[in-house]
C-alpha cells in the first residue's frame, strides 16, 4: 500500500491511498503478493473477466509513484488498446477503468490523443499496441504490460526486453487461452463435445481430438481421430462417459472411444430412418442419452410425419443387451438426461417441457404404447405350427396385450392372431398358428402402465412341406 500526501500548497486535497478503492480478489491475491513482493515478470494465463487487466492497472498506479519512469499498458493493436483499456468502464462501477486506478488528483495531465496520463511527480503511463511499437522508439519503459499476450506481435518483446533489462524493468503478461487453430482438410465445424478433459470438435467431414498442453506456445493440440465420419447437424452427437455417439452426413451412425479411433456402428433398421428423414431437415437431429435404460436416443424428423421431430431410433451402449437397436414414435425436439434434474427432461415440437422416465401414466391420463419385433424366421425351408408363447414381462403393471402376426413368405398374405390378454406373472399364451416369418406385438393403455420386456419363448412343432 502506498499513501500519497499532497502538496501544502494543494491542502484541500485529500491523501490518495494506492491502490486506489481496490482489493484484490482471493483468486487474485497470489499474482498481486507476487508483483508487490518484487515480481519483476508474470506470465498471467486466465479466463476472460478474470480481472487480469485490473490487476496491471493497480500495480502500475503503484508503481509509477514508488519509481518515476515511464510505463506501458500494452494491447496487440492500438486501436483495440483504445477500446480495451482508455475508454473502457467498469460494468459495475459506472466508472472509467483509467479513472479507478489513476486518480485525477495525482494527474498533471490526460492526453487522450496519445492515449497517455502524466503523473505529477513525472511518471507517464501510456497505452500502446505492439502492432506500432517501433513508432515509440527512444522511450525508455520501466514496466510494461502485455495484455493478450498469445495474440501480441513477437518483435514488440524482442524490442522491449533489454530496455527492460537495462532499467531493471517489470513485466507482466496477463493473456486468455484463447487461439486460433486451424484444422486440417477442410470444411467448416458443425459442434464440440467435452470428453473427460478432451474436446471434441466435429467438421462435417471429420473427427478431431483436442488435448490441453497448457504451454503458452500451445495451450491445445488437435488431432485428427476419424476421416469421412463429420456431423449431420450441432446436436446431432452426445457423449456417454468416455465414448461418443453420433449421426454423420451419410446419416450413417458412428462411435468414438478416448484412444481409439472413429467407426462405424451396424444398425438393421437404419434404413428407416435414412429413407424417411425429410429432406433438408438434417440439422434437427437431436443426439441425447438415457442413463437408467443405458442407451442412446436420435430423434429425427420423418417424413411421413411432417418436419419437426417426430420419431426416434435407440441404441443400447452398455450391458448385456449392448448393441440393441430399437426404434420409436415419440415427437421430441430436445432431450437432456437426468443429471440437472432427477428425471429426463424433454421438448416437444410444441415447446412443451416434459419429464421422461417419470411415472407410469402419461400426466395421470391412461398411456398408449406398444413393442413390436421385427419378422422372426422360425425356420427357413419348413413350415412352422406356433402352438403357444411364454411371455417375459417384468414388474408389469396395468393390463397388456399380445398379437402375433404371421407370414408365409416375405411378401406374403399376413395373418393376425389376437389380441390375446396377459395377466401380470401369466405364464403362457396358448395360440396355434402356421407359417414361416412371425412377428409379436405387445400394447397397451391404462394408468398406470408399465413392463420391461424379455426373451419371448415359441412353443413350436414342425407343421409340413418344404
Amino acid at each position: 500500500m502506498l499513501i500519497l500526501k499532497s502538496p501544502t500548497s494543494e491542502p484541500e486535497t485529500p491523501r490518495v491511498r494506492l491502490p486506489h478503492s481496490w482489493t484484490a480478489r482471493p483468486y487474485q491475491q497470489a499474482l498481486w503478493d507476487h508483483l508487490m513482493g518484487g515480481g519483476r515478470r508474470a506470465d498471467v494465463a486466465a479466463h476472460r473477466r478474470w480481472g487480469k487487466d485490473e490487476v496491471a492497472l493497480h500495480f502500475a498506479a503503484d508503481q509509477a509513484h514508488r519509481h518515476v519512469g515511464v510505463y506501458w499498458h500494452m494491447l496487440p493493436e492500438a486501436g483495440q488498446a483504445r477500446k480495451a483499456i482508455w475508454d473502457a468502464v467498469n460494468p459495475h462501477t459506472g466508472r472509467k477503468r483509467i479513472d479507478e486506478a489513476f486518480p485525477k488528483t495525482l494527474r498533471k495531465s490526460t492526453r487522450a490523443s496519445e492515449m497517455a496520463i502524466e503523473f505529477k511527480n513525472g511518471s507517464i503511463w501510456q497505452v500502446v499496441g505492439s502492432d506500432n511499437f517501433d513508432s515509440l522508439v527512444g522511450s525508455s519503459p520501466v514496466g510494461v504490460v502485455f495484455s493478450e499476450w498469445a495474440l501480441a506481435k513477437p518483435d514488440a518483446w524482442t524490442y522491449i526486453r533489454p530496455i527492460l533489462a537495462e532499467n531493471d524493468g517489470w513485466n507482466t503478461d496477463p493473456s486468455t487461452t484463447a487461439q486460433e487453430y486451424v484444422l486440417p482438410g477442410g470444411g467448416r465445424i458443425i459442434a464440440g463435445r467435452a470428453i473427460g478433459a478432451n474436446l471434441l470438435v466435429w467438421t462435417n467431414a471429420a473427427l478431431f481430438l483436442g488435448t490441453y498442453v497448457g504451454s503458452p506456445n500451445q495451450i491445445w493440440r488437435f488431432d485428427k481421430v476419424g476421416d469421412k465420419c463429420g456431423l449431420a447437424g450441432p446436436n446431432a452427437a452426445v457423449v456417454v462417459g468416455q465414448r461418443a455417439f453420433w449421426v454423420g452426413p451419410d446419416l450413417q451412425f458412428y462411435s468414438y472411444g478416448l484412444g481409439g479411433q472413429a467407426q462405424a456402428i451396424d444398425c438393421a433398421i437404419r434404413d428407416a430412418f435414412a429413407g424417411n428423414l425429410a429432406a433438408g431437415q438434417g440439422d434437427k437431429i437431436y443426439a441425447s442419452s438415457t442413463s437408467s435404460f443405458q442407451e442412446v436416443r436420435f430423434d429425427y424428423p420423418d417424413a411421413r410425419d411432417g418436419t419437426e421431430n417426430s420419431r426416434y431410433l435407440s441404441l443400447i451402449v452398455s450391458g448385456g443387451d449392448a448393441g440393441a437397436w430399437a426404434r420409436g414414435v415419440e415427437p421430441r425436439t430436445a432431450y437432456v438426461d437426468a443429471g440437472p434434474a432427477s428425471y429426463p427432461i424433454s421438448t416437444d415440437p410444441s415447446g412443451r417441457a416434459l419429464w421422461q422416465e417419470r411415472g407410469m401414466s402419461n400426466d395421470g391420463a391412461p398411456l398408449p404404447w406398444f413393442l413390436e419385433t421385427a419378422d422372426q424366421n422360425l425356420s427357413i425351408d419348413q413350415t412352422t405350427m406356433v402352438r403357444g408363447l411364454w411371455p417375459d414381462l417384468a414388474n408389469q403393471v396395468g393390463p397388456v396385450n399380445l398379437t402375433l402376426f404371421t407370414r408365409l413368405k416375405p411378401e406374403g398374405v399376413e395373418t393376425a392372431r389376437g389380441p390375446y390378454s396377459v395377466a401380470a406373472g401369466q405364464e403362457r399364451v396358448d395360440v396355434r398358428v402356421a407359417g414361416r416369418l412371425f412377428r409379436i406385438r405387445y400394447d397397451g393403455n391404462s394408468a398406470p402402465a408399465a413392463c420391461r420386456w424379455g426373451t419371448t419363448i415359441f412353443d413350436v412343432v414342425q407343421a409340413g412341406a418344404r
